[in-house]
This record gives structure tokens, sequence and C-alpha cells, in this order.
């Protein structure tokens, strides 16, 4: 991967599903927070797809504990990490999981924008494709490390070498959710990272990089349970308050 570099270290367990550590590190040319740009979609017939039918059933959750390389120290540091700041819907989900990362489930959004924030991308981007770690995967190969392990119990074991598909999520990235509004961070990627055969964007580091809005229209961050590590060694919460409302003065 380019400009994420993902660790999960530690085992897997089929029943506690426990993940390791993330590093993260991001490059981008520095952008400010500029006048707001309007962009018009047309609506267009699609397959109706929804959540219920996309994701499998409970969600099982994998914990970790999350440090960011070279994370800034302000919120316009943030938003220069990326391409580009984008307000959108997501309008379709696609299961990304593939044999370049045999047991990282993953999940590509299509967003339709509705506003550009900061930065600039093409005049004919109306819809981008952006990649979220987590989503639907089968049970042996998300614990294709750990499956025959002894430890197991033959219970275990059985459900670890399943090829049920379950759906994923980890705690520094949300799901994106077929209808939902989101404040994105993004930057792109070339054809091939991740086995991912097409240009896509990836929201910087993780979560920090995702605002969804709530039923009070505001856009906030997924709240993080687990210290979060920053550049310079300090740690830090994962949602920022501060930066939160300037992510909001900057939609109003």
């Amino acid at each position: 991967m380019k400009n994420f570099k993902i660790l999960i270290v530690g085992l897997i367990s089929c029943i506690a599903l426990i993940g390791g550590i993330s590093l993260y590190t991001s490059h981008h040319a520095s952008l400010k927070i500029s006048e707001v740009k309007t962009i018009n979609t047309k609506s267009s017939k699609r397959k109706k797809i929804t959540n219920k039918k996309f994701y499998k059933g409970n969600i099982r959750e994998i914990p970790g504990d999350t440090l960011f390389v070279d994370y800034p120290k302000s919120f316009n540091g943030l938003i220069s990490k990326g391409k580009a700041t984008i307000l959108g819907t997501v309008t379709n989900l696609q299961d990304a999981s593939n044999d370049s990362l045999p047991n990282r489930p993953m999940t590509m959004a299509t967003i339709a924008i509705d506003q550009i924030l900061a930065g600039k991308l093409d005049k004919q981007e109306t819809k981008v494709k952006v990649l979220f770690m987590g989503g639907n995967i089968a049970n042996n190969k998300l614990l294709r490390d750990v499956s025959n392990k002894d430890y197991l119990t033959p219970q275990q074991r059985e459900a670890a070498q399943s090829n049920k598909i379950i759906t994923v999520k980890y705690s520094y990235m949300p799901l994106p959710q077929i209808g939902k509004k989101y404040a994105l961070i993004i930057s792109p990627e070339k054809k091939g990272v991740n086995g991912i055969p097409e240009v896509f964007y990836m929201p910087i580091y993780s979560g920090k990089g995702v605002f969804i809005r709530n039923s009070k229209g505001q856009y906030l961050r997924e709240a993080e349970p687990q210290p979060v590590g920053g550049g310079d060694g300090t740690k830090s919460s994962n949602t920022s308050e501060n930066d939160d409302l300037i992510m909001n003065r900057g939609n109003e």
C-alpha cells in the first residue's frame, strides 16, 4: 500500500477476534480549506442495494491499538494530508476483498460528491470510489493464520475453518452505509494497490479522515475507545472535538 502501511500483529482468536497494532503513514502536498464548490450530480437508475442485504448479520468487532506516524498537529495540517476534502453520500457498496490480502476484509464505497471543501478533483469526478477497511469475509480466510492452532478446541477449530461469510469491523474504521452522508479527507491510490484493479481513494489516517453526519446534521468522527499514538509519541483521543467543530464550520 503506498500511503497507508498497516501492520496487524498478534493472534486472532475465532471467539474474541483480537487485533493488533496498526501503523499509518501519509504524504501529500499542502492544501488549505478554501471556497466550497458544489457538484451537481444527475440521478441514474441503478440496481437497488441496501445495507441489510450487503452486510452479513451480526458484525464482529476487532479492537486494536492504532499508531499514527507523522500525524499533523493542526486541523489544517490534517486537511493537507489529503488530495481533497469532500462531502458526499454513499450510493453503492462492493466487496473488495482479494487474494492480495487474503485475511483482510475490505469494502469499496461509491460516494456521490455533494461538495468539495478543500483541494481539487477532476471535473468529471462527480463520484469517487473510496476503500474502507472492514466488511464481508469468510471465517476461514479471516482466521487462516490461527485455524489449525493446538490451543483451539474442536468446536473453535471447526468454526475457524468454516466458509461462512461474516462482517468484520475494525475499531479504527467505520463501515460505510448506503444513504449515509460523510465528510471525507481522501487521498488517491494507484491501480493495483491492495490488489484493487482500478484507481481509487482511501480516507487518510483511517477513521481520522472520516466524519459521519448524525441526525442533527453534524459531521463527527466515530468515537475510539482506545488511545491513539501521535507522530511525536504522545497519546491523543481519536475523536478531537475541536477538529470536529472546525470540519462543521467548513461545511457552513
